[in-house]
C-alpha cells in the first residue's frame, strides 16, 4: 500500500506541475495586462504564485495520502 500511494503521490504532483507548465506564459500574458507590468515582472509574480500552490497542493496531499514512498 506504500507503494502504491507513494506512486500516486508522484503521479499527482507531476501532472499539477505539468499543468503549471503548460498554463505559465497564459498567465503571465494575463497579469503582465491586468497589472501593467513588465514580462519580467508578471514572470516573477507568476512564478511565486506557482511555487506557493505547489507547495500548498504538497501539504494537502501529505495530510489526505498519511505514509508513502
Amino acid at each position: 500500500i506504500v507503494h502504491t500511494k507513494g506512486y500516486m503521490y508522484d503521479s499527482l504532483i507531476y501532472r499539477f506541475k505539468d499543468y503549471q507548465a503548460r498554463a505559465f506564459q497564459s498567465e503571465v500574458i494575463d497579469y503582465k495586462y491586468k497589472h501593467n507590468t513588465s514580462e519580467l515582472e508578471a514572470r516573477e509574480r507568476v512564478r511565486n504564485q506557482h511555487n506557493r500552490d505547489l507547495m500548498r497542493f504538497i501539504d494537502i496531499l501529505n495530510e489526505v495520502m498519511g505514509d508513502h514512498d
